[in-house]
């Protein structure tokens, strides 16, 4: 399994198919190989193998890397290699296929999975008028809204209702909050609805700074039971909520990020985007190519970096009066402020 970029593991679970690790807070540094996995699978035909293997890499967890599990799920259905009938330019004769360029709707619950998970969260912290249901409003017309991007895509919203509590019935145990949710993918288009229930969230402790993650959401959307892997990051630097959700269903990962309502209007524009330029992931400065004080132009190139034996360059956003953060050579963490252009 290939790794895209050196990042934080949130979490790591194999299918029981294999092995099972548990290891979230371990760093994938900038001398890593892009490969520093590998999952085998064994079964008396081939047939069967394939089998298994889609079972084990859709059950597969990796929450916080950008990974080639989706290719590889991919690979797995197509005819050709399941019939063994390929050879060494099988990406490149099977990239229609392997790569459509049409891609499946996102599921409604890969935005109801971080929704809830922030409810909850809100919910437990609550400390006065906890008699009044969460989420009560004056005006009942107007229904709570939160916007999330999923996978850097246009903005989705979440409208909801919350319901009520269920008790120790309709076989759950220990009952749960019944909601009323509509994903909006598209202003203008028809709202999807859905029925769902939350059951409860379940944490799995880690002793890094005392911080709780990640998160497993048991979810009853429309009376079918799932439970997804979620695990939560925010930025030192934006105060961006970064959430990574996994569903079995999927056989991936969906990077969502809450649209902060109060952020400007101004700042959601490239070219007016003055915040400084934040490090994604650990790396060695390799070169400045331009002095701290001159005026860039947009698209100029500042700077390149290494990680993961990939350089990377770092363009201007917009014009304006340069200030560097860092030196050559340098090794910097993920989320460290390389420059400002001001």
């Amino acid at each position: 399994m290939l790794f895209r970029f050196a990042s934080k593991i949130h979490k790591i679970l194999l299918s029981q198919f294999a092995i099972r690790i548990l290891s979230p807070g371990s760093e994938i540094s900038i001398y890593y190989d892009s490969m520093i996995a590998k999952l085998s699978v064994h079964a008396p035909t081939r047939h069967l193998a394939l089998l298994k293997m889609h079972a084990a890499l859709s059950a597969t967890t990796i929450l916080g890397l950008t990974t080639n599990q989706r290719f590889l799920v991919s690979a797995i259905r197509n005819p050709s290699f399941a019939s063994g009938d390929y050879d060494t330019r099988f990406i490149e004769s099977q990239h229609a296929a392997l790569f459509p360029a049409d891609q499946p709707p996102t599921p409604p619950e890969v935005l109801l999975a971080p929704f809830l998970f922030r409810w909850y969260l809100r919910e437990q912290a609550r400390t006065t008028l906890r008699h009044l249901p969460s989420g009560w409003r004056y005006v009942k017309d107007k229904v709570p809204r939160q916007e999330f991007t999923v996978e850097g895509a246009e903005k989705q919203a979440v409208e909801y209702e919350f319901i009520g509590r269920t008790e120790d019935r309709q076989g759950i145990k220990g009952g749960g909050w019944v909601f009323k949710v509509w994903v909006i993918w598209k202003e203008g288009e028809e709202k999807i609805e859905r029925k769902c229930t939350l059951v409860g969230v379940k944490v799995e402790e880690t002793g890094l700074a005392g911080r709780p993650f990640p998160w497993s959401i048991p979810i009853d959307p429309d009376g079918i039971q799932r439970e997804y892997d979620l695990a939560i990051e925010t930025t030192m630097q934006t105060d961006d909520q970064i959430f990574y959700v996994h569903g079995k269903e999927w056989g991936r990962q969906f990077k969502v990020v809450k649209v902060d309502r109060l952020k400007s209007a101004a700042t959601e524009d490239g070219d007016n985007d003055v915040s400084p330029y934040v490090s994604s992931m650990p790396c060695r400065i390799l070169k400045l190519l331009v002095p701290t004080g001159t005026t860039v132009k947009k698209n100029d190139v500042i700077l390149t970096m290494e990680s993961m034996k990939t350089e990377v360059r770092l363009y201007s956003r917009h014009d304006g009066m340069l200030t560097l953060r860092v030196e050559e050579g340098q090794l910097v963490e993920a989320g460290a402020i390389l420059c400002e252009v001001n």
